[in-house]
């Protein structure tokens, strides 16, 4: 529920640069394997707990072996659709127009699908006698608020980490 709950703790994470240094600002001690390996090591023993979403920890049944779920969302994905400069201005009006319309659709749809994805996963947890609980958020934006210092201006633009914050947070 706060971070001092996480100090310690052995847990699976996503091998990141950023990622680790995050969890490692909260005393927790960094443990890398594959997905593969996270429900053994979890039933195991081997580690306490291991870092992903719904979309991932579901469908892998992690909930039969951990039976506790802290709602941190200490990580955000997009999902996006990519395209060269060089492509992109090879296309004419009406394609790059029909690239946005099908994107702007196509994020419609994931939207609904991951809203969907999180209910489901919710009864799921709740079938499998799985606690469920949000932590102090701001507890942990607090303890992690300088965690990625060493990496602006390197990993991505410096000054990018307080633009978004700021329209995230306002």
């Amino acid at each position: 529920m706060t971070p001092a709950d996480a100090k310690g703790l052995r847990l699976r994470i996503p091998s990141s640069e950023v990622v680790e240094a995050a969890f490692q600002a909260l005393g927790v001690q960094v443990v890398p394997m594959g997905m593969l390996e996270i429900y053994t090591a979890i039933s195991r023993g081997t580690v306490d707990g291991q870092d992903n979403g719904f979309d991932l920890s579901v469908p892998a049944h992690f909930y039969e072996v951990a039976k506790y779920w802290s709602a941190t969302d200490h990580i955000y994905e997009l999902v996006g659709w990519f395209m060269s400069e060089r492509v992109w201005q090879k296309l004419t009006t009406d394609e790059r127009a029909a690239v946005n319309t099908a994107a702007q659709e196509a994020g419609k749809v994931t939207t609904e699908l991951t809203k969907k994805l999180n209910a489901d996963a919710m009864e799921i947890l709740k079938a499998n006698h799985c606690t469920y609980s949000v932590p102090d958020r701001d507890k942990f934006r607090e303890m992690l608020a300088n965690s990625h210092k060493k990496f602006d201006g390197k990993l991505w633009p410096a000054g990018m980490v307080e633009r978004i914050r700021k329209l995230s947070y306002g």
